[in-house]
């Protein structure tokens, strides 16, 4: 993927949340009602039922379910429980009165979420699918998974000093590897799953990536991922859906809104960061992918200095 997917992720701005590592008693049951962030749950010990609107999944020791919208869901030790919702089960843990603690049966978790810019429609998240279930028994767990979750245990079992950041960083580390994982095992023909997969066309969005900063035109990009400048455009085209220099203007309007974010160079220095001459140009182009003038933007959602 010629690491592709990091210089995605940096710009999401991930960042990981652990609400707790506990053992349920049956019955039990949580509510996880539909939420700006990317829930997710470890299965340590025990075993799990996790329904949504359209499926019913089982979740076995060693398993992973994210859900990258999401996604409204009840996690169980059976079928039809009375559920208990995620927030209250959280303010039940925090006040010393945990949910859950009788019973025989017990299932372990560590549950949190993720959190990421959710002005960030970048096509490879638009096509996650509403809940992605790593299973322990997956051929590609062992070498991605399986070294992070021990840790990430072993962390939230002990009050060593830094260990909240420790977790943090352990579990979007988890994640990432989840999506490795979830990207290694698609076949799709479509989409930009589809462009990872292909050699020379995952070559040439890397090279946009790459070259957003600078004048950079169709026939460079071609050139480069070693394809000609027709082919190109109808390879791109027919797989993403839109073509390279209308990709290449998407890039840059993330770019430009992870430095208008984030830093406090002028509309003009941030212009042509991302590959643009003219403030003019690139406020109409940024307004025309947004919404918003980049005034605007940076207006909304820059966060204030202490």
């Amino acid at each position: 993927m010629d690491d592709i997917l990091s210089d995605i992720l940096r710009l999401t701005r991930l960042k990981g949340c652990v609400y707790f590592y506990r053992e349920f008693r049956a019955p039990w049951a949580m509510r996880i009602d539909q939420g700006p962030h990317a829930q997710f749950h470890v299965v340590a010990r025990g075993s799990c039922i996790i329904q949504t609107a359209e499926a019913e999944i089982t979740g076995a020791p060693g398993d992973v379910f994210v859900f990258p919208r999401g996604t409204a869901h009840v996690i169980a030790d059976q079928p039809g429980r009375d559920a208990i919702s995620g927030r209250d089960v959280i303010t039940s843990i925090e006040t010393g009165t945990p949910f859950f603690e009788q019973g025989e049966a017990s299932t372990q978790l560590l549950c949190g979420h993720y959190e990421y810019r959710h002005d960030f429609h970048h096509p490879l998240f638009n096509e996650l699918p509403d809940i992605i279930h790593l299973s322990a028994n997956d051929f590609n767990t062992p070498e991605t998974v399986d070294p992070i979750v021990p840790i990430l245990l072993r962390e939230m079992s002990a009050a060593r000093p830094g260990v909240d950041v420790v977790v943090e960083r352990l579990a979007e580390a988890m994640l990432i590897q989840v999506l490795r994982s979830y990207l290694l095992a698609q076949t799709s023909r479509t989409g930009f799953l589809a462009v990872l997969s292909d050699t020379r066309l995952s070559r040439a969005v890397k090279i946009i990536q790459d070259s957003a900063a600078h004048d950079i035109a169709l026939e460079d990009i071609a050139r480069e991922a070693g394809m000609s400048r027709s082919s190109l455009a109808e390879q791109f085209k027919s797989t993403l859906g839109c073509s390279p220099i209308s990709y290449l203007t998407k890039w840059r309007m993330f770019t430009a809104c992870d430095l208008l974010q984030d830093t406090y160079y002028s509309i003009g220095e941030v212009a042509q960061r991302v590959g643009y001459d003219s403030d003019i140009a690139f406020a109409r182009a940024f307004k025309r992918e947004l919404g918003a003038s980049p005034t605007e933007y940076r207006r909304n959602t820059m966060q204030p200095t202490a």
